[in-house]
């Protein structure tokens, strides 16, 4: 039965396109990304229409619209000629959303319900590598040899490599090894399962050789035709997250395609690790999720096959996964406990392993925060709220990859109140000596600035940086009989000077006692 919608959806997704598209589009995710509204497409009420709606929506990324759209389409016309298709969508829109169970059921009923053989090998190779994601080999491999039976000519080589794939991953190096090594007969130049024999060759010659060989993806020239014949000009684009260097989720979106306008059948993926999948060409844009437990650099291959198998192309690229969020601590005034000053300093001790810290933000009473400011180890003249009392900073960090921290907190203590002196008294007044004690308020350090009655401008100072309330302060290697002048000065922890007035004392003559 013909299948016009599809046929012409099919040949519209099949074409590459040119480096300046792939660009745009990555520009137009950045849009999405950013959380700026699309334009809903108002779904109706015939199956066909739904099914481009969530075409168009599958090809611009956004995958849960697709679904909704599908499954629509579904449920509209359960019966539709057109419904088996329409599952392998759903299941490819589930699978890119990382929702396996339901892309599962999808190509499951899509199978069950086709006798297309194309919609059939696609369904196989989906359920394959689902449940090789799954470890379950066995039945892996019993839908990629199913696959086998109903491929084209041309299509052997890819399903031939998912067994080899299987075989590897299930730990039968040997049969997997013969798979590639079959492949390659054939196709001598395809990179996917030359890098697979690399990768069993080096872990055999670690056993004897002490430095074996690295596997290369694309030693015998990526964009080699596979007969050999010559070396077109063919080359691979891939984007993660429109181009981040950086990500907080494993859950990334892809953008693919290649430089030249040429139509592909499909592409090799391997997003994190050494475990190659394969998709077939539907869009440039898909989500995927990073393999691998540990954060780090994640490296994506992928290698690119044209509608005839006859070219390939490889296209890489890297992002860092970082999901732990900076950590650190911060001190007020360089950790002093006390100011006199509503504008402190903050002095931040932040890191992050992976992204970097990148930003800040800060509060006076952890609700009420300043928007985010590129990050800084010092940042100065910080306005506490006025009043005396404890005054407590909060702030937050997040790095290069979005991830925020906790609130971390410092304080100190604001005190504007100079201290009060009372009881200033003379003791032990002798021709040569006195002794002048007062009382404050809360503990400060004690001085006396004294000087002759005649003299105005030679001060001498007496000092005792012991913190106290009760201050005595005895000042010696006066003359006889002379008149003085004195002060009492005491500054307590927050800097807070107080002096006294001027006050007056006669030293006792020679032979008074």
């Amino acid at each position: 039965m013909a299948r016009p919608i599809l046929t012409r959806m099919t040949a519209a997704t099949k074409a590459s396109l040119v480096a300046l598209i792939v660009i745009v589009l990555a520009l137009s995710l950045g849009i999405q990304a950013a959380g700026i509204p699309a334009t809903d497409v108002p779904y109706d009420i015939e199956a066909s229409s739904n099914l481009e709606a969530g075409i168009d929506f599958f090809q611009s990324g956004r995958f849960e619209d697709a679904i909704r759209a599908f499954s629509r389409a579904i449920e509209s016309e359960p019966e539709w000629p057109e419904v088996c298709e329409v599952y392998t969508w759903l299941g490819y829109a589930y699978l890119c959303r990382g929702w396996t169970s339901e892309a599962e059921k999808a190509y499951s009923e899509s199978l069950d319900r086709t006798t297309d053989s194309a919609l059939r090998l696609r369904a196989l190779l989906a359920l394959g590598q689902l449940h090789l994601d799954d470890g379950n080999y066995d039945k892996a491999v019993s839908m990629f040899l199913d696959a086998l039976r109903v491929c084209s000519e041309k299509e052997k080589a890819i399903v031939k490599t998912l067994i080899g794939i299987a075989n590897y991953e299930a730990g039968k190096t040997f049969v997997a090894k013969e798979m590639f090594q079959e492949v390659l007969g054939e196709f001598p130049h395809d990179p996917v399962p030359d890098y697979y024999v690399q990768l069993i060759e080096y872990a055999e010659k670690k056993k004897s050789v002490l430095f074996p060989t690295k596997p290369q993806l694309g030693r015998k020239g990526a964009a080699a035709k596979k007969t050999g014949q010559g070396a077109p000009d063919l080359r691979g684009v891939v984007l993660v997250n429109s181009g981040a260097k950086y990500t907080m989720t494993p859950h990334v979106s892809l953008t693919l395609g290649t430089e030249t306008d040429v139509l592909l059948e499909g592409f090799f993926l391997s997003a994190g690790d050494d475990s190659f999948r394969w998709h077939n060409w539907q869009s440039m844009n898909i989500e995927w999720i990073l393999r691998g437990e540990e954060d780090g650099a994640k490296k994506i291959n992928v290698v690119y096959y044209t509608e005839d198998f006859d070219q390939t192309a490889i296209a890489d690229t890297s992002i860092a996964l970082d999901r732990r969020p900076p950590w650190g601590s911060f001190g007020i005034n360089d950790g002093e406990k006390y100011t006199n000053n509503t504008l402190v300093r903050l002095n931040f001790s932040v890191y992050d392993k992976l992204s970097g810290v990148a930003g800040i933000c800060l509060s006076n009473d952890g609700m009420a925060w300043t928007d985010w400011m590129t990050y800084r180890s010092s940042i100065y003249n910080w306005q506490l709220p006025p009043g005396d009392g404890t005054k407590k900073v909060y702030a937050r960090v997040h790095d290069g990859a979005g991830n925020i921290s906790g609130v971390i907190t410092s304080a100190i203590q604001l005190d504007t109140t100079p201290p009060l002196l009372w009881f200033i008294n003379l003791k032990h007044l002798s021709p040569t000596s006195v002794e002048i004690t007062w009382m404050t308020d809360e503990d400060c350090d004690s001085a006396v600035e004294f000087r002759l009655d005649t003299d105005r401008r030679q001060t001498v100072t007496v000092r005792d940086d012991k913190l106290t309330t009760h201050h005595v302060i005895c000042l010696e290697d006066l003359k006889p009989s002379t008149k003085y002048r004195f002060k009492a000065v005491s500054r307590d922890l927050a800097g807070n000077l107080s002096v006294s007035r001027e006050y007056s004392f006669v030293t006792k003559a020679q032979n008074e006692k």
